[in-house]
Parts: C-alpha cells; sequence; structure tokens
C-alpha cells in the first residue's frame, strides 16, 4: 500500500509540475507577442526554424517515395508476385536459346534432306551416263521403234526388262497351243549387269509354263550364247530374243500340262536351274540349234 501511495503521489507531483511548465511557456509567448523586437527576431528564427522543417520533411518525402519505387519494382521482379515459380523464372531466358537451337537443328535437318534429292538425282542422271546404260538406252529405243517386239522397263529400271513375244511361228505346235488356250504371248524377263554388254544378260520365261524348246525347270533357258563363254558383245537385246523364238520352234515346244508338275518360275528357281544346264553342257558341249545355226 505504501508503494501505490508513493507511485500516485509522484505522478500527482509530476502533473503538477507540467502544468507550471505549461503556464510559464504561455506566459512568455504572450509577452513574446506584446514586442516588436522580439517579434521580429522570432519571425526570422521561426522562419529560418520552418524553412528547416519544410527542407527535412521534403527530403523524408523524396527518401520514402524512393523506397516505395524500389519496393514495387522488387515486387514486380519477385517470382512470387508474377506467379512464376523459381524455376520457370530461371528457365524463361533459356527459352529463345533452346528455340534458336531448334530452329538450327531443323535447318541442319532440311539441309541434309536437300542434299539426300540432289545425290540422289546425281545418281539418276549419272546412270545414264555409263557405257552400259547408253547402250541399254540405245537398244532400248530400238525394240520400241521396230515395234516388232513388245518391251517395257521394270520400274522404269534400264537394267531389268520385261518382253512379251508375241510372234511365234504360225505353223508351230506351241503356236496353235497358245492361240487355242487365249495365250497372247510368252513373257520374258532379261536382267542385264553392270559390265554389260560385255558379260551376258540373264533371260527367262515367266510365263506361260512350256516344255520342250529348251526351257527348263523353274523357266531357264538352254541357250549357249547366254553363257560367259558363248557371249559376244555384239548381240543386243533383241537378237537373243529372236534366237530364243527360233529355239521354240527348233525344240518342238508346247504348253506345259496342268497334270504335270514342274518347278515354279521364280528368278531363283532359273537362275538354279541354268547353273546346272551350264555345268552340265561345260562337260559335253553344246548342241542347240542357236549355236549350229549361228
Amino acid at each position: 500500500m505504501d508503494r501505490v501511495k508513493k507511485v500516485f503521489s509522484g505522478l500527482r507531483n509530476l502533473s503538477v509540475a507540467e502544468g507550471e511548465e505549461r503556464r510559464a511557456a504561455e506566459n512568455k509567448r504572450d509577452s513574446d507577442i506584446s514586442s516588436p523586437d522580439s517579434e521580429e527576431s522570432d519571425g526570422t528564427g521561426s522562419g529560418k526554424a520552418s524553412g528547416e522543417m519544410q527542407a527535412a520533411g521534403f527530403a523524408t518525402a523524396a527518401v520514402a517515395s524512393a523506397s516505395k519505387s524500389k519496393s514495387e519494382s522488387n515486387s514486380k521482379a519477385s517470382p512470387s508476385s508474377s506467379g512464376i515459380g523459381e524455376t520457370g523464372g530461371a528457365k524463361r531466358p533459356t527459352q529463345p536459346t533452346a528455340q534458336a537451337t531448334g530452329t538450327r537443328k531443323h535447318s541442319k535437318a532440311h539441309v541434309s534432306t536437300n542434299d539426300k534429292a540432289v545425290a540422289s538425282k546425281q545418281q539418276q542422271s549419272s546412270a545414264t551416263t555409263t557405257p552400259c546404260s547408253r547402250r541399254l538406252l540405245r537398244e532400248f529405243q530400238d525394240v520400241v521403234r521396230n515395234g516388232e517386239i513388245e518391251c517395257s522397263l521394270i520400274d522404269d529400271n534400264l537394267h531389268e526388262w520385261e518382253v512379251q513375244l508375241t510372234r511365234i511361228d504360225p505353223d508351230s505346235q506351241l503356236h496353235k497351243d497358245m492361240k487355242s488356250t487365249g495365250i497372247p504371248a510368252i513373257t520374258l524377263n532379261i536382267l542385264f549387269p553392270q559390265k554389260y554388254p560385255f558379260s551376258p544378260p540373264f533371260m527367262r520365261v515367266v510365263k506361260p509354263c512350256i516344255i520342250g524348246g529348251y526351257v527348263m525347270e523353274g523357266g531357264a533357258i538352254c541357250m549357249e550364247l547366254l553363257t560367259a563363254e558363248g557371249w559376244s558383245a555384239a548381240y543386243t537385246a533383241e537378237s537373243i530374243v529372236r534366237q530364243f523364238a527360233a529355239s521354240l520352234v527348233a525344240g518342238k515346244a508346247r504348253l506345259c500340262q496342268q497334270s504335270k508338275s514342274r518347278l515354279a518360275y521364280t528368278q531363283a528357281n532359273a537362275e538354279q536351274s541354268f547353273k546346272h544346264v551350264v555345268k552340265v553342257h561345260q562337260a559335253r558341249g553344246w548342241f542347240t540349234p542357236p549355236k549350229e545355226k549361228g
């Protein structure tokens, strides 16, 4: 209780002292206002103080404005304020680089595609500039121009021809068989090697199935001029087709009956059969009509 009383007593004394100081200040102010000299001097002093306070206020306002601007710029640059995470903000500057890299890769792929197209065109153009291709092109044009043998290129390849042999001796039994069965032509396939005309082509029957006439299993053709020993660079594709037509008649060829089983007419079977025929004739010699009749 004594302590409480002391506290209240101290507060009361402090309040009394403040009241006395306030009254003393008011009296002094009243005396200053009544005096002209003091009014002038006080006006000057108060003006200076007011100017200093105004300048201080402007400085404070400028600092506050600068601080506010800096705070706003930091908040705009902050990833959280823009709604972009730290990872997204870090990746954003690298996007143009990635896009530019992708563009460069696309350009390289485009250039690579163009290079392949140019190379393909160069290969196609060079395909007709080799001695073999020039020879084949000339022979093909001659066959088409003559019109006696129907000929076409397989997949526009000069090295592979399909020939339709339509002209067979009308007095031959083969011609009668073809007429009775409605078969208009004998289809041949001719493959020319890269060394043509210094190496012989490979010719085989595709259809129909034929027995006799020096047509072997698988569609192979037994002719010495189709071998390396019997071939001459003076021969042409048209000449060997005509020789084959003659050998069909000389060998008394007939259409194969369905009841007889024979190897299918394929490239592989024809090549295998032709190798066997060549091996046999190399041991026994060649006696086919094309060799005897020249």
